[in-house]
């Protein structure tokens, strides 16, 4: 709908494994822009466009708020700054963005009737991409999997009518619609809840959210080795990037950089499922060609385990790469 075969799509340096595959098929190649703890780095992202040879990309990927998988996000200057090099550029905005309700705070207190607040919600969420949009160029993904109901695999898209319009006939030669139960499910909750009612939950999840990071965060300032990692503490979403101290480990003789990380990322993933930790592997959500190659990383997730869960991984974990120093 928006490129043709042979183009490129801009996409963060990690990113979404199945939006890399999605480019597969459509004979399209992904191109990676540097992310950082504020997400894509702008003045990088403006110095590739204008070094650029040839036909100049159409559309960019990102995930603003919550990235996935390192966690983090775009504060509201850079998201206008961003949006100013995609104008410039002429650069179609794919602004996924399901994780958007969960950006994470410190708990406030409840309404006089002892409910979650809808109010202190809406007040400290940083303006989307597609609320900053003056030219009709953000197209916007939200999903009810990541807040209400996990699998539904319902979500909607906001755009300007154009791309509304491409996107309903791309639909009805593709999957058609969501499914029937999940859209059921979804209309009977909401129905019952009213707008309000939504956004109390939105509030509660949150918080609950936010809890739950911060008990990883203590379980991991507590038990990981920080001579031997170091990760981030995400704003938003369910997801944080560990990266490793590649240099503190032995490295098999004649491996280059690239092959090192991803024998290190190789053989920590299996010592992990040994000890009942699962994580996620860096190399997994890499976007060559990039320099994270050379880097060995892993995702975890505060998404469904228990405070104890979490301090026996961060337990197993640290026990894991002591046993990858011999």
């Amino acid at each position: 709908m928006l490129c043709d075969p042979g183009d490129v799509v801009l996409i963060e340096d990690r990113s979404y494994p199945t939006a890399m595959e999605t480019l597969k098929p459509m004979k399209l190649s992904a191109f990676p822009v540097r992310i950082d703890h504020g997400g894509i780095v702008v003045e990088e992202l403006a110095s590739v466009l204008e070094k650029w040879e040839g036909k100049l990309p159409k559309c960019i990927y990102t995930m603003p708020t919550g990235q996935n998988p390192t966690g983090v996000t775009m504060s509201l200057e850079r998201r206008k700054s961003f949006y100013a090099v995609c104008q410039k550029y002429d650069i179609i905005i794919i602004e996924d963005d399901p994780y958007y309700f969960l950006q994470l705070g410190e708990p406030s207190a409840k309404g006089p009737d002892g409910e979650f607040s809808a109010s202190n919600l809406l007040k400290g969420l940083i303006p989307s991409l597609l609320s900053l949009d003056t030219d009709g160029r953000v197209i916007r993904f939200d999903s009810f999997s990541k807040v209400m109901v996990p699998g539904s695999r319902t979500g909607s898209i906001t755009s300007n009518k154009t791309f509304v319009e491409r996107i309903i006939r791309h639909n009805e030669v593709n999957i058609q619609s969501a499914s029937g139960f999940s859209q059921l499910i979804l209309y009977s909750i909401l129905s019952r809840w009213t707008h309000d009612g939504y956004l109390q939950w939105l509030e509660k999840i949150r918080l609950e959210y936010t809890r739950r990071r911060d008990a990883l965060m203590a379980a991991f300032d507590k038990y990981l080795p920080k001579d031997l990692c170091s990760w981030n503490r995400p704003n938003s979403g369910m997801f944080l990037w560990i990266d490793v101290n590649l240099a503190a480990f032995p490295r098999p003789a004649g491996l280059t950089d690239e092959e090192f990380a991803a024998d290190f990322e190789a053989r920590a993933f299996e010592k992990a499922v040994e000890n009942n930790v699962l994580l996620a592997k860096g190399q997994w959500f890499i976007v060559p060609p990039s320099s994270m190659l050379k880097h060995a990383g892993f995702r975890a997730t505060y998404a469904a385990a228990s405070d104890e869960q979490m301090i026996l991984a961060a337990q197993r974990l640290a026990q894991t790469l002591r046993d990858l120093l011999v």
